[in-house]
């Protein structure tokens, strides 16, 4: 056993005294040894503990669901990377704001051209119908000291 300067000593888990009056389990995380979280106790994987503390090896993910997001990948011309905006609200509001976060300008209109040419002003309702992971080549243009991004379609069959 790997043991740490400075770090406590370690302590076994007693299940029986953590029940309360609820008829629910509280764990404390001091109680919980790192063997006992990767399922390891009593020398093997298929310990009942596995199934007891598999919540707390897991991670929990602050993502936000799909409904209340969307990423859209964007390059400019010449470029090979895609950059990420993360749309959050999936709205007119959010793309501005990813907008302004990864290119520090905001924009006062955005266009959408499609891939029949069509050139059409983004709305809320054009959100909702991307895909998440949708790509674009995105043109910036300086307009009476304002910029107008126009959002090109671009298929993804590579």
């Amino acid at each position: 056993d790997l043991k740490l300067p400075g770090s406590p000593p370690q302590q076994t888990l007693d299940l029986s005294s953590r029940v309360n009056g609820m008829d629910h389990l509280t764990y404390w995380k001091s109680d919980i040894r790192k063997d006992q979280v990767l399922g390891l106790t009593n020398g093997g994987i298929d310990s009942p503990m596995t199934e007891v503390f598999s919540h707390v090896a897991k991670r929990s993910r602050l993502t936000p669901p799909l409904s209340e997001r969307l990423m859209l990948y964007v390059r400019q011309d010449g470029e090979n990377v895609y950059t990420p905006l993360h749309l959050v609200p999936p709205n007119t509001q959010g793309l501005h704001q990813a907008i302004e976060q990864k290119y520090k300008i905001s924009p006062a209109c955005i266009y959408r051209k499609n891939k029949s040419g069509i050139i059409a002003k983004v709305d809320d309702e054009m959100l909702r119908h991307y895909c998440n992971e949708d790509v674009f080549l995105m043109e910036v243009q300086l307009r009476d000291e304002s910029y107008e991004i126009t959002l090109i379609e671009l298929s993804t069959d590579h």
